[in-house]
């Protein structure tokens, strides 16, 4: 995995600057407007967006960050990878819904009753960071398989998900890492920057996760078809 092109990337792109600006714009309004479902349409932009540098890296595409241009394609991509991500977090959401139960409970009068639901908080306490940790691990393999494909299927197909961890497990956790890093570095870099500068740092860690998974992705793929480019999924 190449580490280093990964973090720098972004900048060896002529547009370099265009295209970050415009993709921290959109992560701004994204963000402020999301309360009233019009900034949903800006960061399922933004995902697409996201999916399509992954299929580039895939590709071997000198320059994977695309123009600002596909805005409807991207719109319609993200908008299907966020029903894949709605349909993984369901387990999170009811184990979420379950501990809120507990808590409410615990507060009971009835020691008995409080002491379930203290433990009912502490069991879906664990089970929901688990299915993070979880989560985590599947997440380089749904959004591959995805930019692959190009339908909410490919985040559904389970054998190619397990393959996928299991080949990739070491890639997937220095992938990991390295963001960990990257939002660390990107979080000063923002705050050195005025605070507005967060916007195109959050972008940034975005292009880095793309290039990481792209990586893996060429990775994988590379092994099962090496004469096989990635292309775009007909639409």
């Amino acid at each position: 995995m190449d580490i280093a092109k990964a973090l720098t990337f972004q900048f060896e792109d002529p547009e370099w600057l265009v295209k970050i600006l415009v993709g921290a714009l959109l992560l701004l309004l994204g963000l402020l407007l999301a309360p009233i479902i019009v900034g949903l349409a800006f960061l399922f932009v933004l995902t697409g967006y996201m999916v399509d540098v992954v299929r580039n890296v895939m590709a071997g595409k000198e320059h994977p960050m695309p123009r600002w241009e596909n805005w409807g394609e991207w719109f319609s991509s993200g908008l299907k990878f966020f029903i894949i991500q709605l349909v993984w977090a369901i387990p999170s959401i009811l184990f979420w819904i379950f501990g809120e139960a507990g808590q409410f409970l615990a507060k009971s009068t009835s020691s008995g009753i409080a002491a379930f639901g203290l433990l009912a908080v502490i069991i879906f306490g664990l089970l929901n960071l688990a299915w993070g940790v979880i989560l985590a691990l599947v997440m380089p393999a749904l959004m591959v398989n995805y930019a692959k494909k190009g339908e909410v299927s490919a985040g559904l197909d389970f054998s190619f998900i397990l393959d996928f961890v299991q080949k990739e497990i070491v890639n997937i956790v220095i992938a990991a890492v390295i963001l960990l890093v990257a939002v660390l570095v990107g979080s000063i870099a923002g705050l050195v920057l005025c605070i507005i500068g967060v916007f195109p740092a959050m972008f940034w860690v975005e292009m880095v996760e793309a290039h990481l998974y792209g990586q893996i992705g060429r990775d994988y793929f590379g092994r099962l078809e090496p004469e096989t480019p990635v292309e775009s999924p007909q639409t």
